[in-house]
């Protein structure tokens, strides 16, 4: 029979040889009010149950197991940067980028099996994609030089002309009034009618641009973000009021995203900045929200409930993905294996699982429970 000191030295032995033998795969579980979360989730389109990391935050220079790599090396988009991602039950999940020679928008019914859209092409790059959570309409908007959207996956793309290259694209529920909003890179947001339609456009006296939106499910409250600290605010419900709200950075802002019930947004950009929504409307109030490394840029932000915020971007050349409780914890959930990316770009989640996406074709997603 071995001694105990003897059998230690067998499982450490083990562990040199294999990191399979000694890895630790991540865990998620419910919050308490799991059932409030996904109320808000459902609200907002995203249909995701709220999580909770069980694990402590992992050391910068590990990262964390748990995440896999959709291999996309036959789908003949190289090593594409991809730059946003979104997607829905009924829709389907979209991303979109930057190839060589033009813009690049792949596709998966299911998230298993990708295919490049070979349908939509563009000689710039795609920097923005939204798909609706309804089957009404327009289901897939994509901006770049121009507008692209469609109603069917077999659909030809109906192109509109935008006043200056769409940076980012957010729509309310065609089944409610089908608007969607573009943020540009002159500073305007421009907001398309359910058919299509060139509607008012707010915000025309910005002249810095706009790297992002999120809106409502209503389209009640519309928030664009960009460079300096910008961050714009407009209101369906009075078209007159389009207000540059006041904000505690000067920081170039890069992504906005929320929930509906109550309404909550974060915003992220350059030297670890990350913003709350406060106050209500049309007083909105932006905190700092203390916790993250001045020498991380961020480019996405997803907010699944309050308690569930998934933020992704880099450090330098190295990727990172940060969550937070919406409490003050932001735990590193940078994967092991980056994926070749040095940089990711865009972060989206379904029920299931949460995606991000990034440079040299990087495709990743880990799963959760609820």
């Amino acid at each position: 029979m071995l001694r105990p000191r003897a059998l230690v030295l067998l499982l450490l032995l083990a562990c040199s040889l294999s990191s399979a033998a000694c890895r630790h795969e991540v865990e998620f579980s419910p919050r308490d009010g799991a059932a409030d979360a996904r109320a808000d989730a459902d609200a907002s389109g995203d249909g995701a149950p709220a999580i909770d990391v069980a694990d402590g935050p992992p050391s910068d220079t590990s990262g964390v197991d748990g995440w896999s790599q959709v291999d996309l090396s036959t789908t003949g988009i190289g090593a594409a940067q991809l730059r946003a991602i979104s997607g829905s039950l009924q829709n389907g999940i979209y991303v979109v980028g930057q190839g060589i020679g033009g813009g690049v928008a792949l596709y998966s019914f299911s998230g298993d099996s990708w295919a490049k859209d070979e349908k939509l092409s563009s000689s710039a790059p795609l920097d923005g994609v939204w798909v609706s959570p309804d089957t009404a309409v327009a289901r897939v908007v994509v901006v770049g030089a121009q507008l692209w959207w469609r109603t069917e996956p077999s659909a030809i793309w109906t192109t509109h002309s935008l006043p200056s290259a769409g940076k980012a694209v957010w729509g309310t529920k065609q089944t409610v009034n089908g608007v969607s909003y573009v943020a540009t890179a002159s500073g305007q947001l421009t907001r398309w009618e359910r058919t299509f339609q060139p509607g008012a456009s707010p915000c025309t006296d910005n002249k810095l641009s706009l790297d992002g939106v999120w809106a409502t499910g209503q389209g009640t409250d519309v928030f664009a973000v960009g460079a300096a600290g910008t961050i714009r605010y407009w209101s369906d419900d009075n078209a007159a009021v389009c207000s540059e709200q006041v904000t505690p950075t000067t920081k170039d802002l890069h992504a906005v995203h929320g929930v509906d019930s109550p309404l909550l947004a974060y915003a992220v950009g350059a030297e670890g900045v990350v913003l709350k929504l406060a106050g209500t409307a049309p007083s909105w109030t932006w905190q700092p929200v203390a916790g993250t490394p001045p020498d991380e840029t961020y480019y996405g932000v997803f907010v699944r409930s309050p308690s569930d915020i998934w933020i992704v971007g880099c450090k330098g050349q190295t990727p990172r993905v940060r969550h937070y409780d919406g409490t003050g914890t932001f735990t590193d959930m940078t994967p092991r294996d980056p994926g070749g990316a040095t940089c990711y770009r865009g972060v989206w989640a379904d029920s299931e699982r949460v995606w991000v996406v990034g440079d040299a074709a990087a495709l990743l997603y880990i799963k959760t429970k609820g």
